[in-house]
This record gives structure tokens, C-alpha cells and sequence, in this order.
């Protein structure tokens, strides 16, 4: 079981991030991130990292729990999952089951054993290799629609987002139109299939990790 501990510069930007709300009512959020409270885990949660292969779903993982250096993961590939891994960590009081999947067993992991892995789960991150969304994004919603389905049939009351990862591949000139593209299209398919489903453009990259940071602690305490 691993710690995972929230960092100075981390909760001063979630409190930047929340200036526009209630202090006194995130205050209790922001002390349990810095471990004020000196618990043992009182809840449990279990997410689900899904995507096609070579997405980049591992390096999330290790980038944002184990701490792992971004830069020496951009350097060496990881081994590609096999199945599906789960990995245990503590995470302020939450005890937090992560499944990391494997890309090439996707359909597999929908139709063949849906009930042993979206059961219980809290939220599914669905990862998409950015580079890729504007010619395959039919493709990608229908991924999504499915994924959607599946594990709200399981468990009612997951929350799903999509992550469009590795946005540093997008030329630099080319990032606020593609942004701009990918959230007027975001936004058609939430309003036609009448579900929310946020969406975050999230990269490792050093420059682009504190949307990484924000879309977890989405899940987690925004």
C-alpha cells in the first residue's frame, strides 16, 4: 500500500483553482489534502484506467501516484499492461484501488468480463492519445458511449471523463484551435446523448502537469 501524499505546491494551486468558491466551505477538503487530519482511511475508491494501447494510461498512473520523475518515463517506454493490473494506495483518507488495463484487451474487458471489473468502481478515466482525436473521434465516441453504458449498468453512480493525453504532440500554434474543435465537439455529443461526461487535455509534460493534477483531484475532492 502506498502513501500518497499532497504536495505544498499542489494545494496551493487547488486553493488558486478554488478562489472563486467558498473558503469556508472547501476548508475541511484542503486539510484533509495536507494530512491535517491525522486519519486512517475512512473511505475506500476504485477507478478504472481504460484506453486503446500506448495512450499513455501507465505514465498517468506513475506520474501522479508513484511520483515517478515525468521526464525519465518520456525517455524509457513502459512494458505494455497485460490484463489488468491493480495497484493499492493511501491517498489522505481514502484507501484507493487503481485498475490500469491493458489497450489490446479493451473489447474483452466490455463484453466478456464486465461485471468482475466495473463493479464498485467509482470513477473511469477513459484515455485518448490526443494526437489521434480529430481523425478518430467517431471511433472514440462510440468507445466512450459503450464505456458509458457498461459501467453505469454496474455501478449507477460512476463518473466517467475523458482524457485527451499527450496534448504536448499538438503544435504549439495549433493548441487553442484544437482545443476550441475538440470541446464544441465534446459538448455536441453530451448534449445529443444527454449525459456529462467532463473532458481534460493532459499531458506529463512538465509545462501541461498541472491539468493532470486537477483532472485527478476532480475525481477526488473538487
Amino acid at each position: 500500500m502506498k502513501n500518497v501524499p499532497i504536495s505544498d505546491e499542489l494545494f496551493n494551486r487547488v486553493m488558486k483553482y478554488q478562489e472563486d468558491k467558498s473558503l469556508e466551505a472547501f476548508e475541511p477538503v484542503a486539510k484533509r489534502m495536507m494530512g491535517i487530519y491525522d486519519l486512517s482511511p475512512t473511505q475506500e475508491k476504485k477507478i478504472m484506467l481504460i484506453g486503446e494501447a500506448g495512450v499513455g494510461k501507465s505514465t498517468i498512473r506513475q506520474t501522479f501516484f508513484n511520483y515517478d520523475d515525468p521526464k525519465k518515463l518520456l525517455e524509457n517506454s513502459l512494458e505494455p499492461t497485460r490484463g489488468v493490473e491493480n495497484f493499492n494506495y493511501i491517498m489522505s483518507d481514502i484507501n484507493l484501488l487503481v485498475l490500469d488495463t491493458a489497450g489490446q484487451e479493451i473489447e474483452e474487458l466490455l463484453e466478456k468480463e464486465p461485471e468482475m471489473h466495473f463493479s464498485d468502481v467509482d470513477a473511469v478515466i477513459y484515455v485518448v492519445d490526443a494526437s489521434k482525436y480529430q481523425q478518430e473521434n467517431m471511433k472514440i465516441y462510440d468507445l466512450l458511449y459503450r464505456i458509458n453504458k457498461i459501467a453505469k449498468f454496474y455501478s449507477p453512480e460512476v463518473k466517467i471523463s475523458l482524457y485527451l493525453h499527450k496534448i504536448d504532440l499538438i503544435k504549439e500554434d495549433a493548441v487553442k484551435t484544437f482545443k476550441f474543435r475538440a470541446n464544441s465537439r465534446h459538448k455536441g455529443y453530451e448534449l445529443t446523448e444527454k449525459i456529462e461526461i467532463p473532458m481534460f487535455f493532459t499531458s506529463i509534460e512538465k509545462e501541461f502537469i498541472k491539468q493532470l493534477e486537477l483532472a485527478f483531484l476532480n475525481l477526488f475532492y473538487l
